[in-house]
């Protein structure tokens, strides 16, 4: 089974400890439990199905759900056990419709960083398996291990360095769901952008302050300046130095509205133009006004009734 929550708070941690079984226990919990099993092998029964669950492996059961542990071969078992809350209550996944979701949210993420938005829309949800193998599993315990909920030097913040710990924890097993559920056959049912381009819109992103030509942006990329062109044309249907140009003026219009403190001046000279005349004349010419009339209207702008 999968689950998946809305990642909108940090986890509030009720109980933590560690025990060492070989008795059969049942129960529903109230709250959400992670059980890390760090020596020994144990049986799993939880929402019809059964599990078995050995040293390095992770087990997750949601709030209210009814679970029992039984030993395997009587022999003993050592856990450490979770109980926490998020703000949300965990709700069931389908594999299908989950890596439907996902596969489309990736093609979705590429697409905005190749358009160079900086508001890039990544998921907001943990999703986690009743058996989870994290890759990670040492580092997963080193955090596990740094959750202390009673501090014996009264150090104010281990509260919140506990929920951080278990979020770091979470993000981990999260990711190892993901990269179970988007199997080769889902993810080649994603658009193949090409990783030059990838590099390249990486590349402007990073250097937008510069003057970037066509000719360093393929030899940062190592490519040819006439196959730069056809990946640009293919995704974007303009050239390199129009895809710049664009990318430096959206940049622009931040600044004007957000960072009025600096001249027009400033603005030029921080998105790597020659002058402020010459950016003033490419501004104009693709907003159709000019920087200080763009800036006068954003901020005077009045909704109409």
């Amino acid at each position: 089974m999968i689950y998946s929550c809305k990642f909108d708070k940090m986890p509030e941690i009720h109980d933590f400890y560690r025990c060492v079984r070989n008795t059969v226990w049942q129960i529903a919990d109230r709250y959400n439990i992670l059980i890390f099993v760090t020596d020994g092998k144990c049986h799993i029964s939880c929402d019809g199905e059964e599990y078995d669950v050995s040293e390095g492996e992770i087990f997750f059961i949601p709030a209210g759900h009814s679970y029992v542990r039984r030993p395997i071969d009587n022999a003993m078992c050592t856990m450490h056990y979770i109980h926490f809350t998020f703000g949300e209550d965990f709700v069931q996944e389908t594999v299908e419709n989950l890596a439907s979701d996902i596969a489309q949210l990736k093609e979705q993420l590429d697409r905005e960083i190749l358009r160079g938005e900086t508001n890039i829309a990544y998921p907001d949800k943990v999703y986690l398996q009743n058996k989870n193998t994290p890759d990670n599993f040492e580092g997963i315990m080193k955090a596990l291990l740094s959750i202390n909920l009673f501090s014996e030097k009264r150090q104010l913040m281990c509260k919140l360095q506990s929920a951080i710990n278990l979020s770091r924890i979470l993000a981990d097993i999260s990711q190892k769901t993901l990269d179970t559920v988007l199997t080769d056959r889902t993810l080649r049912s994603i658009r193949i952008i090409p990783p030059h381009l990838k590099r390249a819109i990486g590349y402007i992103s990073s250097h937008y302050s510069e003057q970037i030509s066509l000719e360093n942006l393929s030899e940062h990329c190592n490519v040819s300046k006439q196959q730069m062109i056809r990946y640009f044309k293919s995704a974007f249907g303009v050239t390199p130095v129009h895809y710049i140009t664009d990318y430096k003026l959206s940049r622009a219009k931040e600044l004007l509205f957000y960072h009025t403190e600096l001249t027009i001046k400033e603005i030029a000279l921080e998105l790597g133009f020659d002058n402020q005349s010459y950016f003033c004349k490419v501004f104009s010419r693709n907003m159709g006004e000019s920087p200080s009339a763009y800036r006068e209207r954003t901020h005077n702008f009045v909704e109409s009734e």
